[in-house]
């Protein structure tokens, strides 16, 4: 037997279709577009500290050109501009000093990671900062990452002009973390 189906029925199944072909909009939409592309917003960064290569490619091939096997490499490309990107002495307040001695001119400068004592050289990281921001790029590490609080304190450390996020994680059997 066939029933007569009310003149609504086809509002209704409308009705109940809608959500889903607008969900299926938004999705292609989305995949299509970015997720971003909805909320554009201009990001500038302004550095804290200058670095202006050197654009003499002639510089290195001379160095390299007539450099003496007797002398250490430090003192064969002293005139090079060097950055040390991975430097766990934030604990010493003379590491500024101790690397430019071997030449090298800034140094990206984080010292414990994944444990409470980073907090520390994370502070001190910040204060060889403050003293030589031509030679520093702070960086940090000192922050809980499976903890809520972690998010505010990365938040908070960027905010304040650290330039990086330093290790966070260390796959060795030496960091207090990984030996529990």
């Amino acid at each position: 037997m066939f029933r007569l189906l009310p003149p609504s029925w086809k509002t209704d199944r409308l009705c109940m279709e809608m959500p889903i072909l607008l969900c299926i909009f938004v999705v292609f939409g989305l995949t299509f577009t970015g997720c971003s592309s909805l909320m554009r917003k201009e990001v500038t960064i302004v550095p804290l500290t200058e670095y202006t290569p050197k654009p003499n490619l002639e510089l290195i091939q001379n160095i390299r050109k007539n450099k003496d096997p007797r002398n250490e490499l430090f003192e064969v490309y002293r005139d090079l501009t060097v950055i040390d990107i991975h430097n766990h002495d934030a604990g010493n307040p003379n590491a500024i000093e101790k690397w430019g001695k071997y030449g090298i001119d800034r140094i990206v400068l984080f010292g414990d990671i994944s444990e409470p004592s980073a907090q520390i050289t994370d502070q001190l990281s910040w204060q060889q900062y403050r003293r030589e921001p031509s030679h520093v790029y702070p960086s940090f590490a000192g922050f809980p990452i499976y903890e809520d609080e972690g998010l505010t304190i990365v938040r908070d450390k960027l905010e304040q002009g650290y330039l990086n996020i330093g290790e966070i994680a260390a796959a060795s059997t030496n960091s207090p973390l990984f030996q529990k």
